[in-house]
């Protein structure tokens, strides 16, 4: 009985992921990452971002794919050769069905052992890829387009890994094989990979106390976790030595990585992340409640024995991510020196974890002891399944389309502005890939395009001037390049302002250019200006306007003279 139950439960998570990545086909949410990882996986010549300021000078040579996880990089281009696939963008929408499926059979086995309950345990697992914005940049869940990622494919993991975890925590050589396969799994996103050995092996002292065996067993577990991980450790180092700032270069002040940071997607820094943390903290309290309600009864010694940890990884999931960026942000500012990066907000994805885990213990606390009929209980998981995934990612594309048909019958001036949002974004996209083609066709490697549109790398895969975003990659790897970034940013923020003056942006283009100390081989003959259609212009000229029937009515392209 419990065996066909374990094959039906199967069965629902592959008909949610064949669902998942049809929804992914409708979707358009990329992330900034992504479309690093789509240029890389297309650039196939030194020269292809050459001209890009940014690009130009951290991917010269080639550089590009050396600066992103090869695994997740080789394994975009073996399914873009594999399937014969030239738009860099759906190999990302193909991922989505297999990370669902590793990701729910991970969470249902993780939740069987501790409810004993099949039906709780694939309903909790449903429930649990909806996609939550932690804090950051960092998301928790799988299932939406943006989350396919190397930290959504270690996320999708890492009920697997838990598990290992948990139940062989007391005997330790499986305690050290655990902590071996995370460290193998941190190739694929190291951060993850320290965040999560981090908070297990701080929640496995806490629980067994300090004792000759656990110190053994830790000390054993770090080893095996730092040998697996070795191999993305020496990788980030050689990415950072081949990265080396010039030697002509000045030293970059703490103070301006700070204000870098500032501009990453997300908030990073205080007091601008207590607003995204509390956002954060409302899911935390509704998963928490929802817990705390039902877990007044423990009447099964073997699945109430796991119930510390679980509390122990959730609160160490939330000290380690806003606790370590405060006092990141603290000694920075205090004693000028960066001590933890900006991933270190990860950890809070754990949390979450911890979280489901609570509730599925919960809810088979409820099924257990209160008669309800089986009706009810159905009828119950429907709604707050429902009311938990449909605001989520996970069905951005559902809710969109329920727009559309809940206003069909009203007047187009009756109709919500959000669905005429959603439509002109739509067709933004579509102008994009077509002026990203026309680019490709018509103008040599070398073009440049000034825009804020981090899309259009991908679509015209030639150098783009400057992107906000791209902050957080220099941060990373190349902080001596943020000065030429951030002179940059401001030179396109002002050309940008209303109304726009053709002949400011053509003479300040120059001037910007000319005083980068590496333009002396990039002559920049073929550049252009991508800007809203609905742009202001106080004159065109001295621009030119390139008129296509396949753009015009979200965005124009213009040619800067040479």
């Amino acid at each position: 009985m419990a065996f066909r139950k374990h094959i039906l439960s199967l069965v629902v998570f592959l008909a949610v992921a064949v669902g998942s990545t049809y929804l992914a086909l409708l979707d358009e949410s990329f992330n900034e990452e992504q479309y690093r990882y789509a240029v890389a996986s297309v650039q196939n010549d030194t020269d292809t971002f050459a001209s890009d300021p940014i690009f130009g000078t951290m991917y010269a040579e080639g550089q590009l794919p050396r600066q992103l996880n090869p695994f997740f990089l080789r394994l975009l281009k073996t399914i873009r050769t594999g399937l014969h696939v030239d738009n860099a963008l759906l190999t990302f929408r193909l991922l989505v069905g297999p990370m669902c499926m590793v990701f729910l059979c991970g969470m249902y086995f993780l939740l069987f052992r501790i409810t004993a309950s099949s039906t709780v345990s694939a309903f909790v697992a449903i429930l649990s890829m909806g996609t939550i914005e932690t804090v950051g940049t960092w998301h928790w869940g799988v299932g939406a387009l943006a989350t396919v990622t190397p930290a959504g494919l270690f996320l999708a993991l890492s009920p697997f890994l838990v598990r290992a975890f948990v139940y062989h925590r007391r005997q330790p050589m499986k305690l050290v094989r655990g902590f071996a396969l995370i460290g193998l799994a941190g190739n694929l996103h190291l951060p993850s990979a320290v965040t999560l050995g981090a908070i297990l092996l701080v929640a496995y002292l806490i629980e067994r106390r300090i004792r000759r065996v656990t110190l053994l067993a830790t000390l054993g577990s770090i080893f095996a976790f730092s040998i697996c991980i070795l191999p993305a450790v020496l990788y980030e180092l050689s990415v950072m030595h081949s990265l080396a700032a010039p030697t002509t270069s000045t030293p970059v002040e703490v103070g301006t990585v700070l204000s870098a940071l500032r501009y990453c997607p997300g908030e990073t820094l205080y007091p601008e992340l207590v607003s995204q943390a509390l956002q954060w903290a409302i899911y935390i309290g509704v998963l928490l409640g929802l817990a705390v309600t039902m877990l007044w009864r423990h009447d099964d010694e073997h699945t109430s024995l796991h119930l510390g940890i679980w509390i122990w990884v959730a609160l160490l999931g939330a000290l380690v991510s806003l606790g370590g960026i405060g006092l990141m942000q603290f000694l920075a500012t205090s004693q000028k020196c960066l001590v933890l990066p900006p991933v270190i907000l990860q950890a809070s994805c754990w949390t979450m974890l911890a979280l489901f885990v609570l509730l599925a213990r919960g809810l088979r606390n409820v099924t257990r002891v209160m008669r309800f009929s089986p009706g009810v209980l159905f009828w119950a998981r429907i709604v707050l399944l429902l009311a938990w995934l449909l605001p989520s990612d996970n069905c951005s594309v559902v809710r969109h389309h329920l727009y559309e048909w809940f206003t069909a019958g009203l007047r187009e001036s009756d109709k919500p502005m959000r669905l005429q949002e959603l439509r002109d974004r739509h067709v933004a996209l579509r102008e994009m890939e077509a002026i990203g083609l026309w680019l490709r066709k018509n103008t040599p490697a070398d073009t440049l395009i000034v825009t804020n549109q981090p899309r259009m790398r991908v679509c015209a895969r030639r150098g783009v001037l400057v992107i906000q975003s791209d902050v957080t990659m220099l941060v990373q790897h190349a902080p001596w390049l943020i000065e030429t970034w951030h002179r940059l940013n401001s030179a396109q923020d002002r050309w940008f302002s209303k109304p726009i003056d053709p002949k400011v942006i053509a003479d300040g283009f120059r001037k910007i250019t000319a005083a980068i100390p590496y333009h002396a081989r990039l002559p920049h003959e073929h550049c252009y200006l991508l800007l809203p259609a609905h742009t202001n212009l106080v004159e065109v000229h001295p621009l030119e306007d390139i008129r296509n029937p396949d753009w015009g009515q979200q965005y124009r392209l213009l040619r800067l003279p040479k």
